[in-house]
């Protein structure tokens, strides 16, 4: 079996700022991909958000104007990220405040859901150990935040 690095091919976002849903197949070939739009259609906000899943970052996330964000990978990965509002049978009544948003992650290979996990609370979160070495096992931490990819030596 030949491996090979794992770029990140599209990112979809629904929901973003409550009206935009966009799109965008990045260019690995010639690594630029140009973003356009009039001002207020969120290009910013939509890049930092895949800059917040890099960091691991899932109170920014959660504290961000969006439905969902779908990052597809080299491979047939793709990850789901969702931010969930619930309401609580004592907020459902007239005047209630819906809870403080929960980020939930679901990794899939093509239509198969491999790990699906919620994110609660107030604090940041980064992915465990065992998951990342079950799913990508030529991943080694090298480092509070940082991983090095064992095929390639690129460190993340």
């Amino acid at each position: 079996m030949v491996l090979t690095k794992m770029r990140l091919e599209e990112v979809l976002v629904r929901g973003l700022l409550k009206q935009f849903r966009y799109r965008i197949a990045l260019h690995p070939d010639n690594r630029v991909t140009i973003i356009a739009g009039p001002n207020g259609y969120g290009k910013t906000t939509l890049l930092k958000l895949v800059d917040f899943f890099y960091r691991s970052d899932y109170e920014a996330l959660r504290n961000s104007p969006f439905d969902v964000l779908e990052l597809s990978f080299s491979g047939g990965i793709r990850l789901v990220i969702s931010r969930q509002t619930q309401v609580s049978s004592e907020e459902s009544g007239e005047g209630g405040t819906p809870s403080h948003p929960q980020i939930v992650c679901e990794l899939y290979t093509g239509a198969t859901l491999l790990h699906r996990d919620e994110v609660k609370g107030s604090r940041r979160r980064t992915v465990r150990h065992e998951t990342l070495q079950a799913y990508l096992p030529f991943m080694a931490p090298i480092g509070p935040d940082l991983w090095q990819d064992g095929r390639t030596g690129e460190v993340l």
